[in-house]
């Protein structure tokens, strides 16, 4: 069982105790303590003189070992975070020999760094006592792992046998952890000695200041302190400066890890827009109980950079087939559009729209510009929009998150269109109207041909193959034995049936051929009928492989624009053919496409 540890020190004529001594009684014949001139200003907390690494929080454990041939030390590191860094510190007084420099770890030999001292802190009967600090770096002896560790520290001996007092005050070991968010850690170690009742300086602690990045909301961070030689119930105090003045930590210290040993983390609130911060223990001015004398060895900060409120910026590139600025419920997305979206700092990342015209990004809520530059991105379809399109919104858009609805709209420009087909710029290798016709005649009248031969209606797939076998363009359909049979136009049907809008085509089961060969047969008074059939015709090129030449995503936008046009208009009456109509464009471009270049409207 531990002994109370007291000391009986006369300063200025007034009797006083404190921890660190071994007797049990107050001696009758102290001796007086150092002076301020002793101590020369030298006794501080600084900058260690090895590396620190960088990290996010601290760890600690330690063990009080006075009285005792060995001692445990448990600490548990979190799960999920890495270990950086493990320090071993240790302090103690002598009786004029040097410090114990060399401590055992789980059996394994540790030589220390003198850290501070030897410091003269106090005479008993004539015998000086020096206190010494020490640290030593074991990150490499992997002793401490993730989770719950404990470590036997031994051979711990620093040597009073000149004296009556056992000053072999403890040991900590200290894990620096990182969890990958940005942190300020800043780490001081030394041996700073101090005793109320002592004349200046040992009287009290260096204040510390530690520098932080400021932030614009208030944060909790951690605070390391490792002390030695404060006794049980002895009265001391933690003073925690900031913005708001001092915060107090009173009697935290308390031989915690043992008699006279102390290691604990503490949270400390740090106000908005503080750039540091001021730590320093205090040996209180008491007397009943008496103040703690105290030996300061290592303190520490760690505080997080804050984590900025996240919010979600989105929109759609999308066709604007009216050109009104805003996306209708027939109007769909563009795919593969590149966007830039820069912060206030000035930093740029790209998003992609998906397959249906959609972005989004996630990040710190504040002011973003979203650029869509159809100039830029060539791996995109931004290239695409700058030759064949025209936008209908702003292409740069300041905003703040978070924010949605962020749209860009574009409408194909149909004279640029049609001078790149007509000038060899835009490629189409579509077939035409009256090819369409001649290839769903012929497999109507086969598949009666053949539902009369076998005497029953059945699905129509004993068409003639054609020698093909395989979707895809191919110039000889409707010619000789190599065309189209009607499962082959089916599964195009079906396909056509699922390109963009559920509209406008839609085919009755088992009449579908019979059906688009209607729609290709029959002549037109309007504008709205002519499209619908010539986009019919457009459709059925782009899914046989065929149509613009190596620009399939274009022709695929193209056709979600005219089925657009489509679905708002009415194919089933009479309306003027106004050339300047949207309904007329899409017509002037489908044709065109299904003709090669040559424009027209087949009749």
């Amino acid at each position: 069982m531990a002994i109370q540890k007291l000391i009986c020190v006369a300063t200025m004529g007034l009797l006083i105790l404190f921890a660190g001594c071994s007797q049990q009684e107050p001696l009758t014949a102290p001796e007086p303590a150092a002076t301020g001139a002793e101590k020369d200003g030298s006794e501080t907390l600084g900058t260690p003189s090895i590396a620190i690494s960088a990290g996010s929080g601290f760890v600690e454990g330690g063990v009080g070992m006075i009285d005792v041939p060995s001692g445990q030390i448990d600490l548990e590191v979190p799960a999920g975070v890495a270990i950086e860094q493990v320090l071993l510190y240790w302090a103690g007084g002598t009786t004029g020999a040097p410090g114990d420099d060399t401590i055992e770890i789980d059996g394994t030999s540790v030589q220390g760094t003198l850290i501070g001292g030897p410091i003269f802190f106090f005479k008993v009967s004539g015998v000086s006592y020096e206190f010494s600090a020490y640290r030593a770096d074991i990150t490499d002896l992997n002793l401490v792992q993730s989770g719950a560790n404990s470590l036997t520290v031994s051979g711990f001996d620093f040597d009073t046998s000149a004296g009556t007092l056992d000053e072999n005050n403890g040991c900590s070991v200290v894990v620096i952890t990182d969890n990958n968010q940005a942190s300020d850690l800043i780490l001081k170690d030394g041996l700073d000695m101090a005793y109320f009742g002592f004349e200046p300086t040992l009287d009290a602690t260096v204040p510390q200041v530690f520098a932080l990045t400021p932030a614009n909301v208030d944060r909790t961070g951690d605070l390391l302190l490792v002390a030695a030689s404060v006794g049980e119930e002895r009265p001391n105090s933690i003073r925690v400066t900031t913005s708001l003045g001092d915060q107090f930590f009173d009697n935290t210290l308390g031989s915690n890890d043992g008699l006279t040993w102390d290691s604990l983390v503490l949270p400390v609130t740090i106000p908005a827009g503080d750039t540091s911060v001021t730590v320093q223990l205090i040996s209180t001015n008491s007397q009943d109980p008496h103040g703690a004398s105290l030996g300061w060895v290592a303190a520490g900060v760690a505080l997080a950079e804050p984590v900025a409120a996240m919010g979600e910026l989105g929109g759609t590139v999308f066709v604007d087939a009216n050109a009104d600025g805003t996306q209708g419920s027939t109007e769909g997305g563009i795919a593969n559009v590149v966007l830039d979206i820069t912060d206030s700092q000035g930093q740029t990342v790209t998003v992609v729209t998906d397959e249906n015209g959609d972005y989004a990004f996630n990040g710190p809520v504040g002011s973003y510009t979203v650029a869509l530059n159809p100039a830029a991105h060539p791996e995109g379809f931004n290239g695409d929009l700058e030759v064949s399109f025209t936008a209908t919104t702003l292409l740069v858009q300041n905003v703040s998150l978070p924010v949605s609805g962020i749209d860009f709209g574009f409408v194909p420009a149909v004279e640029s269109i049609l001078n790149d087909l007509e000038m060899g710029e835009l490629i189409s290798e579509g077939e035409d109207l009256r090819y369409w016709r001649r290839v769903f005649r012929r497999a109507v009248r086969e598949e009666w041909a053949c539902r009369r031969a076998h005497g029953h209606r059945g699905h129509g797939h004993h068409g003639h193959h054609g020698g093909r076998g395989h979707f895809g363009h191919n110039r000889g359909w409707g010619h000789g034995e190599n065309y189209p049979n009607a499962v082959e136009l089916r599964a195009l049907l079906a396909t056509i049936e699922g390109l963009y809008l559920p509209e406008p085509y839609q085919f009755s089961e088992d009449r579908q051929l019979i059906e688009v060969f209607r729609i290709l047969k029959g002549r037109t008074r309007t504008d709205e009928a002519a499209l619908y059939r010539e986009l019919l015709v457009t459709e059925l090129n782009f899914v046989s492989g065929a149509g613009l030449v190596e620009e399939a995503d274009r022709l695929g936008v193209l056709i979600s624009w005219g089925e657009s046009v489509v679905a708002t208009g009415d194919v089933g009456k009479t309306a003027n053919k106004d050339r300047a109509s949207d309904v007329f464009n899409a017509l002037r471009v489908f044709s065109a496409i299904n003709t090669g270049g040559g424009g027209g409207v087949d009749e």
